[in-house]
C-alpha cells in the first residue's frame, strides 16, 4: 500500500488564486495525499469555493477546529497540532495562492526516503526545495534566490532560508515537534529550527513550485528582497527592530521549550548565543564568529552582523518587557 501523504493548508480570503492552487494539487503524480484545510474566518468567496472542491475530491477535507484565529502561524499551527496527533508519516504544507508541478509530493517523498534509508528510523528529517517566482498572473519572474544546500543552527540564527509551502516533514521530525505553540511566530521558522536541532534539513534543489508574488503575501515577497529594499533596512535599522524582537522572543520560547531535550551539540550554541545576545556586542561578535554563524553570502553575513550588533541593545530591552 502507498504512503499516504498528510498536506496541511491554511486559507484566508484566498478566492482569487484558491482555485489553481488546488487544480494543481490534485494533478499531482503522486496520488495518495489528504488535504486538510482550515479557513481563517475569510469574508470572500473562499469558503464555497473550498465547499465545492470537498464535494468534488474526497481526497480535501475543510476543518472546523477550535483555536485562535488571525495569522498564518496561528491557522498552520492549530492544523500542525490536531494532525501530528494522529498517525501520518509524512506532512506537507500549502499556500493558498502558489502552484504546485506536477511533481511537488513525488519528488519530495522520493529524495525524503532516500535521505531516511542513512538513518535511525527515529531520525528527524526535513526536505525544503527551490521554487520559482512568478507575477499575480503566474508568468515566470527572472529572479533567483540562493538556498543552502543544508541548514545549520547557527545560520538559523541568524535567519530562516525554510518556507513552509516547500517543506516535507518526515515522522520522527513530526513527533519531535509534537507541538507549535501560539507564540511561535513564524510556523516554518520554528520548524526548521526543531530540524536542525535534533534532525537535519536537506535541500532538494529543484523548482518545485510557482511562488507569487502579490500585494497580499504574508511571507518575505519579492519586493522586500530588492537592493533598493535591502539599503533602506540597513539604513534605517529602527525600521527591523520590530521583526527581529518578535524572531529572537520566538528564540527564547523555542529555547526555553526544548531545553530539556537538546543534544551536546545544539545545546551550547543556542544557550550560548541567548546568553551573548543579551550581554554585550563584543561577547556577540565573538561567540557568533567562533561558531560560524553565516547567511547565504559575504553581504547579507556582514549586513546581518551590523543588524544585531547596532540593534542587540533595544531588543534585549523589548524582550525584558515582554
Amino acid at each position: 500500500m502507498k504512503t499516504t501523504i498528510t498536506i496541511l493548508m491554511a486559507t484566508y480570503n484566498g478566492s482569487a488564486f484558491l482555485s489553481e492552487q488546488l487544480e494543481s494539487i490534485i494533478s499531482q503524480t503522486y496520488t495518495n495525499w489528504e488535504l486538510y484545510i482550515r479557513d481563517d474566518q475569510s469574508t470572500d468567496q473562499t469558503r464555497n469555493l473550498l465547499a465545492k472542491y470537498v464535494a468534488k475530491d474526497p481526497r480535501i477535507k475543510v476543518l472546523e477546529l477550535e483555536g485562535e484565529h488571525g495569522s498564518p502561524v496561528l491557522n498552520f499551527g492549530t492544523l500542525f497540532n490536531y494532525i501530528s496527533a494522529r498517525e501520518t508519516d509524512y506532512m506537507m504544507f500549502a499556500d493558498q495562492d502558489d502552484i504546485w508541478c506536477a511533481n511537488k509530493v513525488e519528488a519530495s517523498l522520493a529524495y525524503m526516503q532516500l535521505l531516511e534509508q542513512a538513518e535511525l528510523k527515529s531520525f528527524p528529517i526535513l526536505v525544503y526545495t527551490n521554487f520559482q517566482f512568478v507575477d499575480e498572473m503566474g508568468v515566470k519572474i527572472n529572479e533567483e534566490l540562493n538556498m543552502p544546500a543544508t541548514l545549520t543552527l547557527p545560520m538559523l540564527l541568524l535567519g530562516n532560508y525554510a518556507y513552509g509551502c516547500t517543506m516535507m516533514l518526515n515522522k520522527a521530525l513530526i513527533n519531535q515537534i509534537n507541538i507549535i505553540p501560539s507564540n511561535a511566530v513564524y510556523h516554518d521558522y520554528w520548524i526548521a529550527l526543531v530540524a536542525c536541532s535534533f534532525g537535519k534539513a536537506i535541500l532538494l534543489p529543484q523548482k518545485l513550485l510557482a511562488y507569487r508574488q502579490h500585494s497580499k503575501n504574508f511571507s518575505t515577497n519579492l519586493d522586500s528582497r530588492s537592493m533598493g529594499s535591502r539599503f533602506k533596512r540597513y539604513l534605517y535599522t529602527t525600521t527591523q527592530l520590530p521583526a527581529l524582537t518578535k524572531q529572537y522572543q520566538m528564540m527564547d520560547v523555542f529555547f526555553e521549550t526544548y531545553k530539556p531535550h537538546f543534544n551536546k551539540t545544539s545545546l551550547p550554541i543556542i544557550a550560548g548565543f541567548l546568553t551573548a545576545m543579551k550581554q554585550s556586542n563584543r561577547t556577540l561578535i565573538s561567540f557568533m564568529l567562533r561558531h560560524h554563524f553565516k547567511k547565504v553570502g559575504l553581504l547579507s553575513t556582514v549586513a546581518q552582523y551590523y543588524l544585531l550588533l547596532r540593534l542587540r541593545k533595544k531588543i534585549k530591552m523589548a524582550l525584558n518587557q515582554v
